[in-house]
């Protein structure tokens, strides 16, 4: 099997059990670098924030062979930007977006610290896999969580690496450049999966929010409130809530409306 070399990057931070979780399902495939954020970034998008400190990136130990691992700070899509232009002396085969705590889908993937890094990478030309696991609402700004088992997530990232670098180098199908995989919790069948289409509903929705004084600083609040009713078949959301497959769906930085002819 080719050596491969993969860049795996998140919007948890370098400290996520998650981003250890793909690091173990990369190592056999090659060498693996991991540029991370150095503080929890998730819904952060693709934004490049201008903070005092960006751009500061430090070398950490993160105890795995043939691992090299930065943090940095800034958001993730300022990692991926920098681990490909400043930390990688060659771009990689493959980077990876993930495991993220909390599903992204259906409308809320622009949202996505963890889609915005895989949207940097793919603007670099670089075939990418943002990889995310359902949680509870309350979770998706974890790190870590007694709740939240990343075994099933492992074995699916790691058959779905093969698969991408397979189809990608060896069979040339630039279909696999681009995928946003979400994985069920539970005891789940691995090689169970569907390919999606992202749903024309929020995932995530807003609280809003209480009397309060304009004055002060707040932050809005969410929760997960999927409409079953209003899903269609074969959707991201639809597959993952109700269905309990992986949804696998490929994504195109192409963002025009497919309806030109009506202009």
């Amino acid at each position: 099997m080719k050596k491969h070399k993969i860049m795996i990057t998140n919007d948890d931070g370098i400290q996520s059990v998650g981003l250890r979780a793909a690091v173990m399902a990369a190592k056999e495939f090659g060498d693996v670098i991991v540029v991370a954020p150095v503080t929890q970034q998730t819904a952060m998008g693709r934004a490049y924030p201008r903070t005092e400190n960006a751009g500061i990136i430090q070398k950490v130990d993160y105890a795995m062979k043939n691992v090299e691992a930065y943090a940095v700070n800034g958001s993730p899509g300022y990692c991926a930007a920098f681990g490909l232009m400043e930390i990688m002396e060659t771009p990689p085969d493959l980077v990876i977006s993930g495991i993220n705590f909390g599903c992204n889908m259906g409308l809320a993937l622009t949202c996505s610290g963890t889609l915005g890094a895989a949207f940097e990478a793919s603007s670099e030309g670089i075939p990418v896999m943002a990889v995310s696991l359902e949680t509870k609402a309350e979770d998706i700004m974890a790190t870590s969580s007694e709740s939240v088992g990343f075994g099933k997530a492992t074995e699916a990232t790691k058959l779905w690496i093969g698969r991408v670098l397979e189809e990608v180098y060896e069979k040339k199908n630039e279909a696999y450049r681009f995928l946003n995989i979400n994985i069920p919790a539970g005891d789940i069948d691995v090689k169970g999966y569907r390919m999606t289409f992202v749903e024309n509903q929020n995932y995530y929705v807003l609280r809003r929010p209480p009397e309060r004084d304009w004055s002060k600083p707040y932050c809005l609040s969410f929760s997960i409130d999927v409409d079953e009713e209003k899903l269609h078949r074969g959707s991201d959301i639809q597959t993952v809530c109700q269905d309990r497959l992986i949804s696998v769906t490929p994504i195109t930085m192409d963002m025009t409306r497919n309806t030109l002819s009506r202009f």
